[in-house]
């Protein structure tokens, strides 16, 4: 479970949440909208443990979140097989990464460069690093910021139903950044609006 009471965070005099409150039960996927600048992604540092509320309580049950950035944060010295192996703990079962890479359609291009993926191909592959550390470690919380927007339409719906039906058969819970009312309807329980 997560709950956040009566949350506040400020960049200096910028105040992006003030007294924000939101519960999410284990398993549930929320999408999470709002206009640029109201504090999702910053939600989503708070959930992660990489900010900390300035005040109110954040609790978070969920084990071990996993974290996808807006931008895909690759190593760009590394293939694309290397950047998931380089986040995985020593001796992970490699079936994970092939796994992760055929549920986002990369299963050809894993002995590539990041410089040679297009940068929906490099969103992809951001987000089978993630899934795939997920996998390995057991996590139930994944945090999703915007993953599908480099991607065109048919193959951001596709990807969206296979991560909700991996976050479903794993009991995980997710929260998924999004601007696109119709990918939150497709991919959440509930929507929370910022």
């Amino acid at each position: 479970m997560i709950k956040l009471d009566r949350v506040v965070f400020s960049y200096g005099e910028k105040r992006v949440l003030d007294g924000f409150s939101m519960t999410a039960q284990s398993g549930e996927l929320l999408a999470v909208m709002g206009p640029s600048g109201c504090g999702k992604s910053t939600l989503l540092h708070l959930l992660a443990g990489l900010r900390a509320p300035q005040s109110g309580t954040l609790t978070v049950d969920e084990r071990l979140p996993v974290y996808v950035f807006q931008e895909p944060r690759l190593f760009p010295w590394l293939t694309v097989t290397e950047n998931i192996l380089a986040v995985l703990p020593k001796g992970a079962p490699e079936d994970r990464i092939a796994d992760s890479l055929a549920l986002v359609g990369l299963s050809a291009e894993g002995s590539a460069l990041p410089s040679s993926l297009s940068g929906g191909m490099k969103s992809r592959a951001s987000l089978a690093r993630a899934l795939a550390y997920g996998a390995v470690v057991g996590s139930s919380l994944y945090l999703l910021d915007e993953p599908f927007s480099a991607l065109d339409e048919p193959l951001r719906k596709s990807l969206c139903s296979a991560l909700k039906d991996r976050f479903r058969a794993s009991g995980a819970t997710a929260l998924l950044v999004t601007h696109d009312p119709d990918e939150a309807a497709a991919f959440a329980d509930r929507v929370v609006r910022m």
